[in-house]
């Protein structure tokens, strides 16, 4: 998992695109990642705004929050991206400790 927290917090300073494949919906994400951390019960999270992909809820494209426990693999892209999302608030995400952030 610490792994994974590591390409996430590279991808994040780097601005780049992550493909992600989560155990709960089978296929791979292709997400920006805004933030990542720590919950208050030490959950590894990253908070990302999916583009394409998989998802149980149905909904192909906006805000996840993932837990890293739950990730397959994750795969930092070449593809980079503008930067936060306009709706996006520093600081404002569901991660009390964040490691990383835009």
């Amino acid at each position: 998992m610490k792994r994974y927290m590591d390409t996430i917090s590279e991808a994040i300073e780097q601005r780049h695109l992550l493909r992600v494949e989560y155990r709960t919906a089978p296929g791979y994400r292709r997400v920006e990642p805004h933030a990542c951390g720590w919950s208050r019960h030490d959950d590894a999270l990253a908070q990302v705004y999916q583009v394409r992909g998989p998802s149980l809820s149905g909904a192909s494209e906006g805000w996840k929050m993932l837990r890293l426990d739950r990730v397959e693999s994750v795969e930092m892209l070449d593809e980079q991206f503008e930067g936060p999302r306009a709706e996006y608030v520093r600081g404002g995400c569901q991660i009390p400790r964040i490691r990383v952030q835009l």
